[in-house]
């Protein structure tokens, strides 16, 4: 039976294939056992009929198709057909069914489980749902690596569909059960202490959501783990985010600050577990004496600890402890004081000095003992060398370690006040000049918050950032760009600038603006990225000048849809979330776009080949910025005086640029752009016969018979919504222009069509306006010599072939000629006796 379907109608009605695929998916039980007796031939004849079913155009026939191939794969052989055809349709099938399909029949193997993995990031809710439900219903958290369920679960909890989350915490569910409903064992699997931050936020609401009353609560003990540590923080910040510190649950489950005090005042704790506990600790009530004195004893311990395996999470957490418990200048005093017991800045610069000089000599020694082979003195000298490099490593982290407290204090602070002022000698003045580039950056963002909080301190520092943006390393350049962007939006900088400057006109200060806008054009992609995001916060608060504004806002858009910064995720996600925000912020911001757009476009047509803005969308960048000057989607509620919109102001600027333009590409560009245009008739009836004056001066220019049509149409739609469209658009004119610029652009005029005149005279237009001819005077001609000179201008075959069949017959019968023939024929005899009769 099966080899009469295949030779009879397989190839050639497809349509029939449903039924034969029930009868391959539920075959008789003799029919493909291992003990049947069907040949080779047939099962390779099988096989490829089926496969080809896999690249039938109908989706529903792919669809039964990988489900009657589910029997026929080998999931363990990278050349096994099926599994590489199923593979290459879950990763490019256009069809979401067939994608779906693919995951619900294709075999798990360690070939096959990460294709099947990467769609729980497709982009259709439903094949990615089915990506987890299929995975939860037939695949072991054991088969997976902590990598791919760490994954798994970032995407599925971070999506923004409830059903594709829905059937992640189903898969959570049952990890759970596998783990014997133990919540540490799952943490464990997941490797829950070195995972990131957001990642333990997702799993703890997730926890929270599946784990349900019959689970044992976390509890607060003696030789806590990290798994039963975390537990316990995320069990109490859900409980006091969800029900509220003043709820009887978190009452009896919270546990007391002593009571935490006392645990983490073992020293064989991990960090981890101290870190939890101090998280922990930030959530619960601090007023309480006993447990206060207690806390404040142990950060105070902590903070001041001086070796090279302290924690700086911990002291930063610590910070943020004495934050919530002391405010103003208590604070910042007893941190400061902390500091000032940690390091010496005097004793400290004389030791590294010192240091620095005998580590130098000890290697010059150890060089010259290694090339005389003097080994017991060498081992003497090693010896030395590796106690003064740990000293050294030592110091250089307690630099690090103090200037991460002070920039941890001044976060929880509003004003400078004269503990914080004696910050800047202490720490950030000796810690910029340090040899450790980790101490310079340290130091750099401790400089940059000291800045934030006060004006002048702001506008007499800022020269230091400036020195660390133009001659540091990349990371420091970074933490000093992003903070002089900060600290424009904050403060004025360029008039302290400005004055500096003109006290000492020698120095060659520059301008700060100038100076980081520069950086747009960065080779460093997270350099760039951050000047687009300062750029992008400046436009937004009007903090530069309209022309300036201008020139950002192309750069902007170029960078956009430029292809080279299409991989730069985080910089496409800023301008792609900014452009809309701008426009829909003020209409003026919209007629600034609109006014942006064909210069715009002019950057991306002009570019040279071997840039890479010449395989850049121009239709993409115009599109996207029609849409931004459309009020009706980002200003709906705005009222615009005047005839002038947004679109309006586009129209009148493609039009004069398709009037000047040397090219077809443009007016080809702008015959696309203008249909996308929109001006309300009901309001607008001036605005709209401008936009219908563009759009017939652009069919002028237009030679695509395709673009030609469907501008036309759009003109018809024009004239259908003016009221009064019998008027002449002579007044609407978008640009000076002569008398004979109103003729047609093939009727036929001295030299030439119009088109062909107007390409002639941009070319040549240049070379005659700086060389004007020896006694050249200008010729006016009036309108009805004008007439006489396009009257004797001879018809062409080009012009008469634009005729229909039907026409030509008809005008060669009017003349009494001869009506027979090809339509070339009836052409040129067309043709001759219209120029005989001229």
């Amino acid at each position: 039976v099966y080899c009469y379907v295949i030779s009879s109608f397989l190839f050639s009605v497809p349509y029939l294939f449903f039924f034969f695929f029930l009868m391959i998916r539920r075959p008789p039980r003799s029919t493909l056992s291992s003990s049947s007796a069907a040949s080779d031939v047939y099962k390779r004849q099988l096989l490829e009929c089926m496969l080809e079913r896999l690249r039938d155009k109908v989706p529903l026939v792919r669809v039964h198709a990988v489900a009657a191939l589910e029997r026929l794969q080998d999931p363990s052989d990278k050349q096994d057909p099926v599994c590489a055809e199923m593979v290459r349709m879950l990763q490019s099938d256009s069809s979401h069914l067939v994608r779906r399909a693919v995951v619900t029949h294709l075999g798990i193997s360690k070939y096959t489980l990460r294709h099947i993995l990467a769609r729980s990031r497709d982009v259709k809710e439903d094949v990615r749902s089915h990506v987890y439900s299929s995975l939860g219903g037939k695949l072991e958290m054991r088969v997976l690596s902590i990598t791919q369920r760490v994954q798994l679960l970032t995407d599925g909890l971070g999506d923004r569909s409830v059903v594709v989350r829905s059937a992640c915490l189903e898969m959570l569910k049952g990890w759970l059960d596998q783990s014997q409903r133990d919540v540490c064992a799952l943490l464990r699997s997941l490797d829950i202490e070195n995972s990131s931050d957001e990642f333990s936020d997702m799993l703890s609401k997730a926890l929270w959501e599946v784990v349900d009353s019959g689970l044992a609560k976390p509890e607060l003990k003696q030789g806590m783990s990290c798994e039963e540590a975390w537990y316990l923080q995320a069990r109490v910040s859900m409980i006091h985010q969800v029900k509220g510190k003043d709820s009887h649950m978190f009452e009896t489950e919270a546990p007391s600050v002593f009571a935490i005090c006392e645990i983490m005042a073992e020293e064989q704790n991990p960090d981890y577990v101290q870190l939890q506990l101090l998280r922990c600790t930030l959530l619960l009530d601090l007023s309480e004496e006993g447990g206060r004195r207690k806390l404040l004893g142990f950060i105070r311990a902590l903070i001041t600890s001086n070796h090279a395996t302290v924690n700086l999470e911990l002291v930063v957490a610590g910070v943020k402890l004495v934050a919530a418990m002391e405010q103003g200048h208590l604070l910042s005093g007893l941190v400061v004081e902390c500091i000032n017991e940690l390091v010496d800045p005097l004793d400290q610069e004389s030791n590294s000095d010192e240091t620095l000089q005998e580590m130098a000599t000890l290697r010059e020694t150890k060089a010259v003992l290694l090339e005389h082979e003097q080994y017991g003195e060498l081992a003497d000298v090693d010896s030395r060398l590796k106690e003064l490099e740990q000293q050294e490593s030592l110091r250089e982290h307690s630099w690090i370690q103090a200037l991460s407290i002070a920039g941890e204090l001044l976060q929880h602070v509003t004003k400078m006040d004269g503990s914080l002022q004696g910050l800047f000698e202490l720490l950030v003045l000796p810690g910029i000049q340090h040899n450790n580039p980790a101490t310079r950056l340290a130091a750099v963002k401790v400089l940059v918050l000291l800045c934030v909080l006060d004006c002048e301190e702001a506008k007499k520092r800022s020269s230091l950032l400036m020195i660390h943006l133009e001659s540091d390393q990349d990371p420091i350049k970074l933490v000093a760009l992003q903070g002089l962007f900060d600290l424009i939006l904050l403060y004025d900088l360029e008039e302290a600038a400005k004055a500096a400057s003109a006290a000492n006109p020698e120095s060659g200060l520059v301008s700060v603006t100038d100076t980081l806008i520069g950086f747009l054009d960065h080779e460093n992609s997270e350099l760039q990225t951050a000047a687009v995001e300062g750029v992008a916060k400046l436009l937004c608060m009007n903090k530069l000048g309209a022309k300036l504004s201008q020139e950002l806002l192309t750069k902007l858009l170029v960078l956009l849809f430029n292809p080279a910064t299409q991989d730069l995720e985080r910089l496409q996600q800023c301008l792609a979330a900014f452009f809309p925000h701008y426009a829909g912020s003020s209409v003026q911001h919209q007629f600034v776009l609109g006014q942006l757009l064909v210069p715009t476009l002019k950057v991306l047509l002009k570019a040279p080949r071997s840039s890479p803005l010449s395989k850049a969308k121009p239709i993409e960048l115009a599109q996207f910025v029609v849409y931004l000057c459309d009020t009706r989607h980002t200003n709906p509620e705005a009222k615009i005086g005047g005839c002038d919109t947004p679109h309006v102001i586009v129209a009148k600027a493609a039009a004069e640029e398709t009037r000047n333009s040397a090219s077809d590409l443009e007016p080809k560009l702008y015959a696309r752009v203008l249909p996308l245009l929109f001006v309300d008739p009901r309001t607008n009836q001036t605005g709209l016969r401008v936009l219908r004056a563009a759009v017939d001066q652009v069919l002028e220019y237009v030679d695509d018979k395709a673009l030609h049509n469907k501008l036309g149409k759009f003109a018809s739609e024009l004239q259908q919504e003016d009221e009064t469209p019998e008027a002449s658009l002579k007044d609407m004119s978008l640009s000076p222009s002569s008398r004979s610029e109103s003729v047609a652009p093939d009727e036929p005029v001295e030299g030439g069509t119009r088109r062909q005149l107007h390409k002639k005279n941009m070319i040549v237009m240049s070379d005659e306006d700086e060389q004007p001819c020896e006694g050249e005077q200008e010729v006016d001609l009036n309108e009805d010599e004008r007439e006489m000179e396009v009257a004797r201008e001879l018809v062409t075959e080009k012009q008469l072939s634009k005729m229909k069949v039907v026409e030509l017959r008809e005008e060669l019968k009017n003349r009494g000629a001869d009506t027979k023939g090809l339509k070339a024929v009836l052409v040129t005899r067309l043709c001759e006796l219209m120029n005989a009769q001229e």
